[in-house]
C-alpha cells in the first residue's frame, strides 16, 4: 500500500513527524494533559492537620486556571481553586480514595491524581467496660471508639433487661455492645430492638438476638451522617412483649 500521508490524533499536545520510514508523516499525537505533578499520596490523621498537597501547573495554560476536584473531599480538607493545593484538618476517618484534580483556563484543560487516606490516632489500644453483676461479662471495645456511653444496673428499667447495655462512639458511626447473662439476668429476653436515631433527621433500626450461656453481644452502625443521634434500646421477650427500654444520652457523630 502506497501511503504518503496519514493523521493520528489522540487529545492534547500536537506533534509533527516527518520523514518516518521514507514516509511524509503528519501526525497529531499526545496523551491527555496532565498536571504537574501528576499524582501525589497523603496520609492524614483525624483532628491533625495534613501536609499541603503541592500546588498545580501545567505548560499548556495561556493564562491562571481554576481547579476543581472529583469527588468531593472529606469534611475538614478543602481544596484552593487557585492553586489546586488541598489542606485542612479531617474530622474523621476516611477510606484510600484517588482524587483526580482538574485545571482548567477557559479552553484548555488538565489534570492530576491525590490519593489521600485518613486514620485514628491518639487513642487507647482498647476500652473495658465491666458490670457489676455477678456473671456478666465485661465489654471491650477496640481502639477506633472515641468515648463510651453506658448503662449499669440501676440505669437501665428492670433486673430481668440486661447485664448493661453500651454505645462505642466512632468518627463514622457507633458498635453497639449489650452484656447478657443468660440465666438469671434477662433469662425472660428473647431479643433487643435497638433504634439508632440522628436528632430531626433519619433512623435505622437493627435486632439482636439473644442465646444462652453468657455473652457479649455486638452490632455496628455504620456509616452514619454526622450530626447528633440518640439510641433507644428495648428488650423483647418471645411473644414480642416489651420488657422496658433504655434511652441514651445524646451524642455526636462527625
Amino acid at each position: 500500500m502506497n501511503i504518503s500521508q496519514f493523521r493520528i490524533r489522540l487529545t492534547g499536545v500536537f506533534v509533527v513527524l516527518a520523514a518516518v520510514l521514507g514516509l511524509g508523516v503528519v501526525g497529531e499525537i499526545g496523551a491527555s494533559p496532565v498536571l504537574s505533578p501528576a499524582t501525589q499520596s497523603v496520609t492524614g490523621k483525624v483532628g491533625t492537620a495534613i501536609t499541603p498537597t503541592a500546588p498545580l501547573s501545567s505548560p499548556i495554560f495561556g493564562h491562571s486556571p481554576t481547579f476543581v476536584i472529583t469527588p468531593a473531599l472529606p469534611t475538614g480538607l478543602v481544596l484552593n481553586v487557585s492553586t489546586g493545593v488541598v489542606s485542612g484538618t479531617p474530622v474523621a476517618e476516611f477510606p484510600r480514595t484517588m482524587f483526580t484534580v482538574t485545571g482548567s483556563d477557559g479552553s484548555k484543560q488538565a489534570s492530576a491524581n491525590v490519593l489521600l487516606s485518613v486514620t485514628v490516632t491518639g487513642l487507647p489500644p482498647s476500652v473495658v467496660l465491666n458490670s457489676s453483676r455477678p456473671g456478666c461479662k465485661p465489654v471491650t471495645f477496640a481502639a477506633n471508639v472515641r468515648t463510651t456511653l453506658q448503662a449499669v444496673d440501676t440505669e437501665l428499667p428492670n433486673l430481668d433487661f440486661a447485664c448493661s447495655v453500651h454505645i462505642g462512639i466512632k468518627n463514622a458511626g457507633f458498635a453497639f455492645a449489650i452484656s447478657v447473662q443468660g440465666s438469671r439476668v434477662n433469662a425472660k429476653v428473647s431479643r433487643y430492638l435497638v433504634n439508632a436515631t440522628r436528632v430531626g433527621g433519619t433512623s435505622t433500626t437493627k435486632y439482636v438476638s439473644v442465646q444462652p450461656p453468657a455473652q457479649v453481644i455486638r452490632r455496628q452502625f455504620r456509616p452514619l451522617s454526622p450530626g447528633t443521634w440518640v439510641v433507644a434500646v428495648t428488650a423483647l421477650a418471645p411473644n414480642g412483649t416489651s420488657m422496658g427500654t433504655w434511652t441514651s444520652d445524646t451524642f455526636v457523630i462527625g
